[in-house]
């Protein structure tokens, strides 16, 4: 099982910054699959 706990991601974009993440709480459970989609640039590899 992973458990993630407030995790945050801020990046630059220019002179903004953008907050990716702000306080997020995930458990995967083992046998879970997990799908990250988004548009691109929208900090899914970060």
């Amino acid at each position: 099982m992973y458990e993630l706990r407030s995790v945050t991601k801020r990046y630059s974009r220019g002179k903004d910054t953008v907050d990716a993440l702000a306080g997020v709480d995930l458990t995967i459970a083992d046998g879970d699959r997990l799908v990250i989609q988004g548009p691109t640039g929208g900090g899914k590899s970060t």
